[in-house]
């Protein structure tokens, strides 16, 4: 045996003597992704997820402007609601109006359904209520609405006569009365009024037509008895 060979054994023995077990040699990892013959390779760590875009947390965009919401209608007010009452716009626009219907010059027939609340009248095109006769003027008087109805005054130095009387300061309308203007003349008819108020009695006879009557039955009487005594005489002959 060679001296070489005795250390050699020399120093396996001096190791075994001491009580230590004898070096393994380390076995070097196998490439990624190739698998060792007889070991098994090392479990791989779970993948982590891929970070989401920018503005996007969960799936849900950040910046997403939600959908608006619609109120629901309010419902009309009441009756009792701050004293007020509520009154539908069919119900207002059927309610009696008053109207002038023409009644002369003749030609022009019709009539204006007052609707405003201030009227001019006169002959001129900027009047609201047309006059057509020569001898009204072409501004001659105004109607104007008040709480308690429609009055109407004579514009300055013009002559404007209600049921044949003149107009010296403003004069509310009644249920026919009679508007004179120049030679234009219009009857106020107040709808409202017309369905409560009777219907005009009938003229009441004349004097005159009084006197007649018992002359005409006189006369009547005188005209039977001649007839009878015609035919008396005419029975004996």
């Amino acid at each position: 045996m060679s001296d070489s060979d005795k250390n050699d054994r020399d120093r396996g023995e001096s190791t075994h003597a001491g009580g230590g077990p004898p070096a393994i040699p380390a076995v070097p990892a196998p490439p990624a992704g190739e698998a060792t013959h007889g070991v098994a390779a090392p479990p791989s760590p779970p993948s982590a997820p891929p970070p989401a875009p920018p503005g996007q947390a969960g799936g849900t965009l950040s910046g997403a402007v939600p959908p608006p919401v619609i109120p629901a209608p309010a419902p009309p007010p009441s009756d009792e609601e701050e004293g007020t009452v509520y009154i539908p716009r069919e119900v207002v626009e059927q309610r009696p109006r008053v109207v002038l219907n023409r009644e002369q010059p003749p030609g022009h027939p019709g009539g204006e359904r007052l609707e405003r609340d201030q009227y001019l009248v006169g002959r001129s095109q900027n009047c609201d209520i047309k006059l057509f006769s020569k001898a009204a003027s072409r501004e001659h008087a105004r109607l104007t609405r008040r709480a308690d109805g429609w009055y109407i005054e004579a514009c300055p130095d013009k002559l404007v006569l209600t049921n044949g009387a003149p107009v010296l300061q403003p004069t509310r309308l009644e249920h026919r009365m009679r508007l004179q203007m120049g030679g234009d003349e219009l009857v106020v008819i107040d709808q409202a009024a017309a369905i409560h108020s009777p219907p005009p009695a009938p003229a009441p006879a004349s004097a005159s037509s009084a006197r007649r009557r018992p002359l005409a039955l006189l006369l009547a009487a005188l005209l039977a008895a001649a007839v009878l005594a015609a035919v008396w005489l005419l029975s004996r002959g």
